[in-house]
C-alpha cells in the first residue's frame, strides 16, 4: 500500500440543500501545491505542480481517507497554481447521507 496524505481541507464547499433536488456535490482544493504534508507513516512530503493527473479513471471519494468508506466519485480535477481543485458527487447511500447531515449540522 502506498503512503496516504493527511491534509486538512482549507476550502471545501458542499452543495446539498439548494432547491428541491439537492446536487450532492463537494468541491474545493484537494491538495495544495508547495506545502508540507505528513503521510500516514509520519514522513514529510511536498506535492509540486504537475505531480497529480487530471485525466484517467475518476478517483473514488473517501470518508477520512479510509478505502473502506467510499462515499462518492470525483467528477472533475483541475490543476491550478494553488493546487489541485476537485468536484465530486456524493453517493445516495447511508454513508453519503450521514456525511451531508453532519455537514448541515456544522459538524
Amino acid at each position: 500500500m502506498s503512503d496516504m496524505l493527511r491534509l486538512s481541507a482549507q476550502s471545501v464547499t458542499i452543495d446539498a440543500a439548494a432547491g428541491d433536488t439537492p446536487t450532492r456535490t463537494i468541491s474545493g482544493i484537494a491538495v495544495p501545491y508547495n506545502q508540507d504534508a505528513i503521510v500516514l507513516g509520519g514522513r514529510k512530503v511536498r506535492i509540486l505542480p504537475g505531480a497529480l493527473p487530471t485525466d484517467g479513471p475518476p478517483p473514488r471519494l473517501l470518508a477520512e481517507h479510509d478505502t473502506d468508506r467510499v462515499i462518492g466519485i470525483v467528477t472533475d480535477r483541475i490543476s491550478t497554481d494553488a493546487g489541485m481543485l476537485f468536484s465530486a458527487k456524493i453517493a445516495k447511500t447511508q454513508a453519503g447521507d450521514e456525511l451531508l447531515e453532519l455537514h448541515q449540522m456544522g459538524a
